[in-house]
């Protein structure tokens, strides 16, 4: 009953700061106090839950080195004019009328081949997202497009942590999982196609091409050079080289192009690593703002405190409280239901998707496995749920990090069709299906009049 009342008080704090726009860090520690208080209320020592704290923190570490990087590379990125190349070079080879749709199948594209979301966002996301904001496009309609395609290669890339973390979870083979992932997101992402172009018609680019390429070389030297940074973050992930070190590659490159042809001093490029490129005398500054370590502060921090929940929940044996929870919803509300809410759940709290995927298929697979279904029912329920329902959570780090590094807020959700098609698509398919095949079976058995065969 403690942990209960916990639990709606977490959630509660989380709503307000929502609602009144605080930071959602300070809902995270409230939910840390009230989980150690629970932990303790059931007889863990203080010291077990702050070493379970201690672990949970320190496996989080590899994630929150990358956040470091990508504010890092977005910012150099920045002053290195690699944005402001592809944004000279770009607004001529855009047709202005598919601009939408353009954006969605581009970064489908380069998510699929790259499989990390936050990768994808930082670097293609915030180029097409700079093209929009110069062209007049909504951006929070651009950002949509844009993070559908973004979570499309997220999803069901063969190179997609989630992808191989629930492979390994479940114990399926990963090539048959993406195979079914792409069978099922058929008709979302023809449903997707059809919207984005639609909307690129009412939305198009206006650019005068003349004028404003000239601003852009007011403010930048739009050197070839600049294809170099790009060019790492490409060939590295195909050469099978941990994006950590595509980051820093990517990152000192494009310093050494800020020193080198755009004229910026050392101490100026240790300044925007720190905390992002602000140029005081560009004609169009506002288009290049962002970027840096310190714009990862928050989120990193949501991260560190989340990260230790999981832990908590282990060696206090809350863990088994939750189990009992999901069994009773599996017998009262039935299978697709208990898997959304478990992973709204898991995303919710977690703010991980690795720990909530982790957490997530702890939870089910004890029912899955006492129903009898097969484990590729339950790699392809946890693909079509958590992985794509945690961007819908504002502060899940799957939702929070790309929309940050796009600049952009949480209204962008509406727009971004993939991430609930997908499961609404999949579920309602799935129950129909049984359904049907439910009423087929029942027909059979009073025809045929046994039940041997069925």
């Amino acid at each position: 009953m403690y942990f209960l009342l916990s639990f709606l008080l977490f959630v509660t704090s989380i709503a307000v700061c929502l609602v009144y726009s605080y930071q959602m860090v300070y809902a995270m520690i409230l939910g840390y106090v009230l989980l150690a208080a629970a932990a303790m209320r059931r007889g863990s020592r203080l010291s077990t839950v702050l070493r379970a704290s201690a672990l949970g923190v320190k496996e989080a570490l590899l994630v929150i080195e990358i956040l470091l990087l990508i504010g890092l590379l977005t910012a150099e990125w920045r002053a290195g004019g690699v944005i402001a190349f592809f944004v000279y070079h770009g607004v001529g080879l855009i047709t202005p009328k598919l601009f939408i749709l353009i954006a969605f199948l581009l970064t489908c594209f380069i998510s699929y081949a790259l499989g990390t979301s936050i990768g994808v966002a930082g670097t293609a996301g915030v180029i097409l997202m700079a093209i929009a904001r110069s062209g007049g496009v909504n951006e929070l309609l651009a950002a949509g497009a844009i993070l559908s395609g973004v979570y499309f290669g997220d999803r069901c890339s063969p190179t997609a942590s989630s992808a191989n973390l629930i492979a390994a979870l479940t114990k399926t083979d990963l090539y048959g999982n993406v195979s079914r992932m792409f069978r099922t997101a058929l008709i979302p992402t023809v449903v997707c196609i059809a919207a984005y172009c639609f909307l690129s018609f009412n939305n198009p680019l206006y650019i005068s091409n003349a004028g404003y390429l000239a601003e852009i070389k007011k403010d930048f030297v739009i050197s070839w050079w600049a294809l170099l940074p790009v060019a790492v973050m490409f060939c590295f992930p195909l050469m099978r080289i941990r994006v950590k070190y595509a980051l820093i590659v990517s990152s000192a490159a494009a310093c050494l192009i800020a020193c080198a042809v755009q004229g910026e001093s050392a101490a100026e490029l240790l300044h925007t690593a720190v905390f992002g490129y602000y140029p005081q005398d560009a004609v169009m500054g506002d288009l290049w703002n962002g970027g840096g370590l310190v714009s990862m502060a928050g989120i990193i921090m949501i991260l560190a405190i989340s990260s230790t929940y999981a832990k908590i929940l282990s060696v206090s044996g809350l863990l088994r409280q939750l189990n009992e929870i999901v069994e009773a919803m599996m017998r009262r509300i039935g299978k697709s239901c208990t898997v959304i809410l478990s992973s709204l759940f898991a995303s919710g709290i977690f703010c991980s998707q690795i720990t909530s995927c982790i957490m997530a298929a702890t939870l089910l697979k004890k029912q899955y496995t006492k129903r009898g279904q097969p484990k590729e029912e339950l790699a392809l329920d946890l693909e079509n749920s958590l992985v794509i329902i945690a961007p819908m959570v504002p502060w899940c780090l799957s939702c929070s990090v790309p929309l940050k590094l796009l600049g952009v807020g949480v209204e962008a959700l509406r727009w971004e069709f993939y991430i609930f098609l997908i499961p609404i698509c999949y579920f309602l398919g799935k129950e129909i299906h049984f359904r049907r095949a439910s009423v087929y079976r029942r027909f059979l058995r009073s025809w045929l009049g046994s039940y041997r065969f069925l």
